[in-house]
C-alpha cells in the first residue's frame, strides 16, 4: 500500500481543473461527459473523478463493455462522450475502430499508465482530436508530469504545477541535457511512503538535495533524458 495524503490529491485536483479541464470546457462552451472506463484498483480511476468534482457528467461502463472495443465505441458514440482517458494499449484498438474519425470523436483523449508508442502517438498528434500524455506513479498521487500529444516523438513532458523533476546520476548530481539519467520527483504530491514497509520507504524516498531541508524526493527507478 501507497500512503498517499490527500493533500497530493487536492493538488492533483487544482492542477488539473486549472489547465486541462478548464481548457476543455472553454472549448466546448458546456459541460463536458466523461468516461469513466477503469477499475478502482488502479490509480488513475481518480483522474476520472476529478472532473466529476469539477462539475462535468461522468458515465460509467461496466466490464462487459469495456472489454469489448466495438461496445465500447458505440457506448462513447450513444453518450456523446466529450473526453476519453485510457492507457496506450486499449486507445490503440479504438483508434483502429474508429474512435479519432467516426461520427462522434471525442474533443479530448488522454493517454496514460503506459508507455505511449510513436505509432499511435502521431495518429493522434495528426488528428483533429486533442491530446495530452500523463506520466506518473502512484508514489506522486497519479500524475506527475504532462504534455500535449504533438510532433512524431513521444514525451512525458514537464511537472504539473507544483511538482519538480530531477534527472540525477548515481552521485544524484544532474545529468547534462540530452544525457540519460534516474527520474526523481519532488513536490505536494509526494506519497508519505509504503505501508509497513519502512525499508522500502528509505529506499525510494530520499532526503531532496535541492529543495529546502526536511524536503524529499521520489526515486522512480525510470530513465529519462531532457530534450
Amino acid at each position: 500500500g501507497v500512503l498517499v495524503p490527500s493533500a497530493g490529491l487536492r493538488a492533483l485536483l487544482h492542477h488539473q481543473r486549472a489547465t486541462v479541464i478548464t481548457e476543455t470546457q472553454r472549448r466546448a462552451g458546456r459541460r463536458l461527459r466523461v468516461a469513466h472506463t477503469y477499475s478502482f484498483a488502479f490509480d488513475s480511476a481518480l483522474d476520472q473523478l476529478l472532473w466529476l468534482l469539477c462539475g462535468h457528467e461522468l458515465h460509467l461502463y461496466d466490464t462487459d463493455v469495456t472489454k469489448d472495443v466495438d461496445a465500447l465505441l458505440a457506448a462513447y458514440a450513444r453518450d456523446a462522450i466529450d473526453v476519453v482517458d485510457t492507457t496506450p494499449s486499449l486507445a490503440a484498438p479504438l483508434v483502429d475502430a474508429g474512435l479519432l474519425t467516426g461520427p462522434h470523436p471525442p474533443s479530448l483523449i488522454v493517454l496514460g499508465g503506459e508507455a505511449t508508442p510513436p505509432p499511435l502517438w502521431r495518429r493522434i498528434a495528426e488528428s483533429a482530436v486533442d491530446g495530452r500524455n500523463i506520466y506518473g506513479p502512484t508514489e506522486a498521487t497519479v500524475d506527475a508530469a504532462h504534455a500535449d500529444i504533438t510532433g512524431e516523438t513521444p514525451v512525458i513532458g514537464r511537472p504539473l504545477a507544483g511538482m519538480r523533476a530531477y534527472l540525477l546520476d548515481n552521485a544524484l548530481q544532474p545529468v547534462a541535457p540530452g544525457s540519460v539519467g534516474e527520474l526523481y520527483l519532488a513536490g505536494p504530491q509526494l506519497a508519505r511512503g509504503y505501508l509497513g514497509r519502512f525499508a522500502g520507504t528509505a529506499e525510494r524516498f530520499v532526503a531532496d538535495p535541492y529543495g529546502v531541508p526536511g524536503d524529499r524526493m521520489y526515486r522512480t527507478g525510470d530513465l529519462a533524458r531532457w530534450t
